[in-house]
């Protein structure tokens, strides 16, 4: 009777370990499916990410300019928008990219839609027209939040933004810049961008976040012409690594231009840390891995 009843014991204990296991399989498999109203709400595709993230890059239709460089779409030139299923349904993180006098009015529709702002402040520094960034986290139903979200970005533009003026992306040598950041990047928007994630667990609100919900190391590199680039970083830092990431910065020539925190109540407390720089892309890719080295990434 023992034994029989030590087999079931077990029995049970493997079948949880393996339910467990297949669990975020199972969810993976129909990660597209569960996302289509919320697309539909959105007004666009979103990318779904291996581990059931969908995020939205949604650039806007205005010209932003920095030290005579007309920044590309995807050189921060978007607002973004990653949702994730949780046992509540969903959480979403997400920034708005503003004009100053666009500030007051969003700020009102968030509030009015029952969405958190979370923090507002700007990314870079002399870019014209000036551009603040209002960073925003949501929970619950996702389509009523995708809904009121596209409803607040809609007006602020009238299309999508073109890349056409732009240096073609073929100026840059891609392998070697692979080579020296130690991963393979990625051609989206009118930059060549790479996506870091941290190699430690970070949570909110008692949920552990995915690399996609704005925990993860942006570079993006923009060329110019004449074998230069413009190269924006968003560093994802813990509290130990600001003060050497920014050394290492600031030694190899790279200007950093804010440092602030996007979240309320994550685990470990984040911070990050935005730069730019404009040159020989290779020489800047080495101070940006020579900046990733300090931190605890998984590259």
């Amino acid at each position: 009777m023992q034994k029989n009843i030590m087999r079931f014991a077990s029995l049970l204990i493997v079948t949880f370990i393996m339910a467990t296991l297949a669990g975020p399989v199972s969810v993976a498999q129909d990660d597209r499916g569960y996302w289509a109203p919320v697309e539909q709400a959105m007004g666009k595709k979103g990318e779904v990410s291996p581990d059931g993230v969908v995020t939205f890059v949604i650039p806007r239709d205005l010209s932003v300019t920095l030290d005579g460089i007309r920044l590309a779409p995807g050189s921060d030139m978007s607002h973004e928008f990653s949702f994730m299923r949780t046992s509540e349904g969903t959480m979403m993180v997400g920034e708005i990219m503003l004009k100053e006098d666009e500030v007051a009015g969003v700020t009102q529709k968030l509030l009015a839609a029952g969405i958190t702002e979370t923090a507002l402040h700007n990314h870079l520094l002399r870019e014209r027209p000036h551009i603040m960034w209002l960073h925003v986290h949501a929970n619950g139903d996702p389509v009523p939040v995708a809904k009121a979200l596209n409803n607040i970005i809609t007006p602020l533009d009238g299309g999508p933004a073109t890349v056409s003026q732009h240096v073609p992306l073929s100026q840059l040598d891609t392998a070697r810049l692979d080579a020296i950041i130690g991963l393979q990047g990625k051609a989206e928007d009118g930059v060549y961008a790479y996506s870091v994630p941290r190699a430690d667990k970070i949570n909110m609100g008692g949920v552990e976040l995915p690399p996609d919900m704005d925990i993860s190391t942006r570079i993006s590199f923009q060329p110019t012409g004449q074998g230069k680039a413009a190269v924006i970083g968003e560093f994802v830092l813990e509290k130990s690594e600001v003060s050497p990431v920014l050394a290492r910065l600031a030694d190899n020539g790279v200007e950093v231009t804010a440092l602030h925190s996007h979240m309320i109540n994550e685990q470990p407390r984040l911070f990050y840390m935005h730069c730019w720089a404009v040159g020989d892309p290779a020489v800047i890719a080495g101070a940006m891995r020579k900046a990733l080295d300090k931190t605890n990434s998984s590259v």
